[in-house]
């Protein structure tokens, strides 16, 4: 996706970095409160930890100049444990990439004008090779405990990445990359 391999360049701009954090903040903005609402009626753990993610978000956006105006994003789709667990999947999976981008960020010419709060603590919460298997053992455990579908789990993870490419490709700089 362009708008992310923006971000592993060493020449990423000001307006790029801002839209994929105002971006992923819109996006946590509309699907928190249906994770929280989920992981309440199912009674499952909190695999996404998407909670955490909301404050470091708001610290980076709180250093914009202007801040983005951004279309309300797809509402996510969960409506069963499976659902839930295929959006923790792919959410939580976001973060294997923090520490890649967290380098590059810093190696980047915006280093000394922002925080990087989020890529920051997804850097953090993803720390040794050995969390992502242990992380995917703890699920696969979790859904075959409560006679889980992985079909319907893997499902619900493929239309929760297709809602965040949908997203990402419509928000403003997204599309000038693309015609790039």
């Amino acid at each position: 996706m362009a708008l992310f391999q923006a971000l592993s360049s060493a020449n990423i701009s000001a307006a790029h970095y801002e839209t994929v954090i105002s971006g992923f903040a819109a996006l946590l903005s509309c699907w928190q409160p249906q994770f929280a609402l989920a992981a309440q009626t199912y009674a499952i753990p909190d695999f996404a930890h998407i909670a955490d993610h909301g404050l470091a978000l708001q610290q980076d956006i709180t250093g914009f100049s202007a801040p983005c105006c951004l279309p309300e994003p797809a509402a996510a789709t969960i409506c069963s444990p499976e659902d839930y667990l295929g959006y923790s999947y792919v959410w939580h999976g976001a973060s294997l990439g923090a520490q890649f981008i967290l380098a590059r960020l810093r190696a980047s010419a915006l280093n000394t004008n922002y925080p990087f709060a989020y890529y920051q603590q997804l850097s953090q919460q993803s720390q040794a090779a050995t969390h992502w298997p242990l992380w995917c053992a703890d699920l696969n455990t979790y859904a075959a405990k409560q006679q889980l579908s992985t079909t319907a789990i893997t499902l619900a993870a493929q239309r929760c990445f297709s809602q965040i490419i949908d997203w990402f490709s419509v928000l403003p700089v997204a599309t000038d990359i693309a015609a790039e």
